[in-house]
This record gives C-alpha cells, sequence and structure tokens, in this order.
C-alpha cells in the first residue's frame, strides 16, 4: 500500500494516528504535492490533515510517552531525513511496547535514529538564532532569507515573535519556498511564499550593511584567526546570506 500526506507536521500525526491505530502496512510513503504515476498493482491511500485528529494523536502519545517524546518527534519529523516517516512510525510502536523509558535505551537503532534527527534539528535552529540577518525596508518592516537543511523556520517564530513584538517581519526560506510572517507579536507559516521583486531595500540599509561589515573587519585580528572554529560556529554553509560575508559595495567603501 502507498500511503501519501501533505508533508505537514500536522499531516504526519495524522498518518502515524491512523497507521498505529488501524494497524496499516505500507510499502511507500509519499507526499500528495508530488506528481507521481501509481503502481497498478499497490493500493494507494491518502491521509488527510485534520488538526483534531492530529490533537488527538498528539495528545494521546502525551500521556503514554511523555512529552519529551512528543518534542523529539516534532523536532525529528523536522528535520526531513530521507524516509523520516518510516522510522518514527517505527520508533513510534517501538516506545507504545516498551513504554516511557524507551528514551534511555540508546544503543537501541530506533532510538538512536530519533535521538540523531531530532538533534539534528535542534543544531541548526540554535545556530541560526545568531546568525539570521535582517535588512530594513522601506516599508519599515524587516526581511531576512535562510536557506537551512532542515525544516526549522517554524521553530524560530517565538523568538523573533518577542524580539519584533512591535514591528512586522518575514523570515524566508530559500529551499522551502516558505516563509515564517510576523506581524504584531505574533507569527505564521507561510507554505507557498513568493518574493516582490518591488520590495525596495530602507534608504539607509546600504549605511548600516556597510557598517556591519566594517566593523567586523575591524575586530578581526588576522595573528589569532582560526579558521576551524569560525566553521564550527559560522560554517560556510550559512555564508551567502550573512551580511559581513559579503564583499564591500564599492559605494560604501569602509
Amino acid at each position: 500500500m502507498i500511503l501519501r500526506y501533505d508533508n505537514s507536521l500536522t499531516g504526519f500525526c495524522c498518518l502515524l494516528g491512523t497507521v498505529i491505530k488501524q494497524r496499516l502496512q505500507w510499502t511507500t510513503i509519499s507526499s500528495t504535492h508530488k506528481s507521481e504515476s501509481g503502481s497498478l498493482f499497490e493500493e494507494e491511500h491518502t491521509i488527510t490533515s485534520d488538526p483534531l485528529w492530529a490533537e488527538t494523536v498528539t495528545k494521546g502519545l502525551k500521556e503514554r510517552l511523555g512529552s519529551e517524546f512528543i518534542h523529539k518527534l516534532g523536532y525529528a519529523f523536522l528535520s526531513e531525513k530521507e524516509n523520516i516517516e518510516t522510522d518514527l512510525i517505527q520508533v513510534t510502536r517501538f516506545a507504545l511496547r516498551y513504554g516511557k523509558d524507551f528514551l534511555n535505551q540508546l544503543h537501541h537503532p530506533q532510538v538512536h535514529a530519533l535521538e540523531a534527527a531530532a538533534m539534528k534539528t535542534s543544531r541548526e535552529r540554535h545556530r541560526l538564532l545568531g546568525l539570521i540577518r535582517f535588512k530594513r525596508l522601506a516599508d519599515e518592516s524587516y526581511f531576512a532569507q535562510i536557506a537551512p537543511q532542515t525544516n526549522v523556520c517554524p521553530l524560530l517564530g517565538n523568538h523573533f515573535a518577542e524580539r519584533f513584538a512591535d514591528q512586522n517581519w518575514i523570515i524566508h526560506d530559500q529551499q522551502r519556498n516558505s516563509a515564517l510572517v510576523g506581524r504584531n507579536g505574533c507569527c505564521h507559516v507561510e507554505p507557498r511564499f513568493e518574493i516582490n521583486e518591488q520590495l525596495l531595500s530602507h534608504t539607509t540599509e546600504a549605511d548600516v550593511a556597510a557598517a556591519w561589515r566594517s566593523f567586523y573587519n575591524n575586530i578581526s585580528n588576522p595573528q589569532r584567526l582560526n579558521p576551524k572554529l569560525r566553521n564550527q560556529f559560522m560554517p560556510k554553509y550559512y555564508w551567502g546570506n550573512l551580511t559581513e560575508m559579503q564583499p564591500q559595495n564599492p559605494e560604501h567603501p569602509c
């Protein structure tokens, strides 16, 4: 059987609950967003994304397995690791058999896979909180672009909603063409986001960016440069969206 769902966390919770409740057996889990030709010999079953059912599934798992399991399940799902859905269904079945203490059994391959996937997302979230660079737009809002390896954008919302409580802001995920949009201390994810090419930077933005690059260059001590350590905290993968790593604007030689 081929199972299809909408690739959202809510959709996955519905998928997880349905598979466990109905004891479904499957060969493939696929996205309803992909235009794939089905098999003539396999039955297809589409799981509808239902927030109420997802909440019921989450609440039930939390009662039986604890909040830590729900936390790691969500982070692991957002890692977008290949076949992560299958891994999480298997580890949930394992956990339901062994109870809350299953997280202590790190020698078990399914528990190890859960921990590794959740840690990947958690590390990228922590890293991006210090590496996101906003630019001010002409309408006084703030805009940033990221290209994370995991679907970490939804996990950044609370931090920036609190930090920019009285401002409008957008964090655009270039990898997934989605965005985290914040207004008036609240935020939400736009699953399909298109950049308005007419967005104009604030008149002072070029000067601010040049000043930041100048500050970064001036506090650097070439004699104490440790590229390995710098790459550990500021991996080259993210440099394309870091203001201080861009070449100086010829109009603003600092």
